[in-house]
């Protein structure tokens, strides 16, 4: 994608006169899918961690917890890499029905932006592999 009118952050100063740069080598912002998420679950009463390997379209149970990866993608922006995963959390409880608690994305290094709250289970994104 070739840009005309951008500031200077897109016109490089050769001599007199101003050459467009392609912006698609400054700011490479493609996402690259992967087949499978490796998670980390713990569980808070029992301090117990457990890493959890889960393929897309797949879940796992975490204790009582299903856990279900629906995709999982890599930022490849060299300012901005991250991999980031699409998952849906059910509990199942004794003597009620199953209950969809969550469903978004969470990021691998920024923790706080998933809005999983649960008082017993913590889920967190290693990575996508």
């Amino acid at each position: 994608m070739r840009l005309i009118f951008l500031f200077l952050t897109s016109f490089a100063l050769a001599g007199d006169v101003f050459d467009v740069i392609d912006t698609d080598e400054l700011m490479p912002t493609k996402f690259k899918e992967f087949s499978e998420a490796e998670l980390i679950g713990i569980h808070k009463i029992t301090a117990n961690s457990q890493k959890l390997n889960i393929k897309v379209d797949e879940s796992q149970f975490f204790y009582n917890l299903e856990v279900k990866i629906e995709k999982c993608v890599r930022n490849n922006d060299l300012y901005n890499q991250d991999d980031y995963a699409l998952i849906s959390l059910t509990d199942y409880k004794m003597n009620d029905d199953a209950k969809m608690i969550f469903r978004g994305w969470i990021s691998a290094n920024s923790i706080s932006l998933s809005t999983f709250e649960h008082p017993i289970y913590e889920i967190f994104l290693g990575r996508c592999k």
